[in-house]
């Protein structure tokens, strides 16, 4: 079995990634702001819920940054290294695949859900390791499918 080439991808806050974050915020907070006035019979609901939708979009925006951060794949395994810090061993798993961006989800090893890492991933930003990278993801099988193909069993789809 071949194994998919060894990368490095610096991984920094995209701004289109906010902007779609921030829209999902400031949207939210809208819909319920708006939602509760109407239910409570209270007049400018509508004014009122764009009003917290678009306060919510600005703090959104403000909280949202992350710190850069350096994705690999070594050919085994999967590493996250932040701002100086050390490589989390974990699995790199991709939610959402456009062609042209993805969303991870890292998740380090040993860690609960609340550890996991979203990353937005762009061919424009991750350069020539772009079609690596792909490789790696999609070429690397889940942790129990590796463990059947090892134990000598099939994994099933």
């Amino acid at each position: 079995m071949r194994v998919a080439p060894s990368i490095q991808i610096d991984i920094a806050s995209h701004r289109g990634w906010i902007g779609v974050q921030r829209a999902l915020y400031g949207l939210a907070v809208a819909v319920i702001v708006g939602w509760a006035l109407a239910s409570a019979g209270t007049g400018g609901g509508m004014l009122a819920a764009a009003a917290a939708g678009l306060a919510t979009a600005w703090l959104a925006g403000r909280w949202l940054r992350s710190p850069p951060a350096r994705l690999g794949w070594d050919g085994a395994r999967w590493s996250l290294q932040q701002a100086g810090g050390p490589a989390l061993p974990g699995r790199a798993e991709v939610q959402i695949d456009l062609g042209i961006w993805m969303l991870l989800r890292f998740r380090p090893e040993g860690a609960g859900a609340r550890a996991d890492r979203w990353l937005a991933l762009g061919h424009r930003h991750a350069g020539a390791a772009w079609h690596g990278a792909r490789v790696a993801l999609f070429a690397t099988p889940p942790l129990g499918a590796r463990a059947a193909v090892a134990g000598g069993a099939r994994p099933t789809a």
